[in-house]
């Protein structure tokens, strides 16, 4: 028996669905704009390996790990249920936890990683996402909290609040959030390191299929005030009728191709590339 690899293959076909309802705070600060909107619109279900899970899971565990570990030692850790919900609730976000008048933000990293950030500090998506924390619960300074998952060393850097950035984080959220097509490509380049490692790199630079749902039709939008509705007749549509879409998908032209040939009741359309919307291919 092969222990490790059945665990492996327990956690994998058992791992969260990564389509989630909103744009999580934490991807705010991505380097590539276009990936934060293939995220928010389902391109793809992103999976990942058993191996990766667990040390998704390690991070999780070392979180709690630490605010019981301050709290143990007389600092006072509240506000993790605190968060803010912005743009009808599209973007939204939910602290580690608050000390004083400080957010509280727990990351794991590497040994590498631990000690790129003692030299050059917070690294600039973790920095976002802090800062949007800050801004949203209204706190004056963000405490960022490091472990290093190789030796356990434990480092905090401060962050103060910086108002126009935020705002510029919370405008960048709303223009993806609502935006019917994706913004520029980072790099035209597959092999561009940044692109090299992300999971939406087939359909970007590629002829990877998006996944069919409602968030990859023409037919969705996203409203102000929350929630997603479907202009073919289906009203306000729920976060599982989101996913399951339905047979009368039809692509988002941006994201693979114009119509090339279409029945003339609608039931079927085929794309240049050669793809067929018809409910069941």
């Amino acid at each position: 028996m092969n222990i490790a690899k059945q665990l492996y293959q327990h956690l994998e076909s058992n791992q969260e669905d990564s389509r989630r309802p909103h744009l999580g705070a934490s991807l705010i600060g991505h380097a590539c704009a276009r990936h934060i909107w293939y995220a928010f619109r389902w391109a793809k279900n992103v999976t990942h390996e058993g191996r990766i899970l667990r040390i998704f899971q390690t991070g999780k565990l070392s979180e709690q790990r630490i605010i019981d570990e301050l709290r143990a030692a007389g600092i006072d850790v509240g506000g993790q249920q605190d968060g803010f919900a912005a743009f009808g609730g599209h973007f939204s976000g939910s602290v580690d936890g608050i000390i004083g008048d400080a957010v509280l933000e727990v990351k794991t990293h590497n040994a590498k990683s631990f000690a790129k950030l003692e030299r050059e500090g917070i690294p600039a998506r973790h920095l976002a996402q802090l800062v949007v924390y800050i801004h949203a619960v209204g706190k004056a300074r963000g405490i960022y909290l490091a472990i290093c998952k190789d030796t356990d060393a434990v480092t905090t850097l401060p962050v103060d609040a910086d108002p126009e950035l935020a705002e510029s984080l919370f405008a960048k959220a709303k223009a993806i959030i609502f935006a019917p097509v994706p913004p520029e490509k980072l790099s035209s380049d597959p092999a561009f390191y940044v692109c090299r490692m992300c999971p939406f790199s087939g359909i970007c630079h590629g002829a990877e299929r998006p996944e069919r749902n409602c968030r990859t039709c023409y037919c969705s939008t996203p409203q102000p005030a929350g929630g997603w509705t479907c202009d073919n007749g289906k009203g306000a549509i729920t976060f599982l009728e989101q996913k399951w879409g339905c047979g009368a998908h039809r692509y988002l032209p941006p994201l693979i191709g114009a119509v090339e040939d279409a029945c003339e009741s609608g039931a079927w359309v085929q794309y240049q590339n050669g793809w067929i919307d018809d409910g069941e291919n």
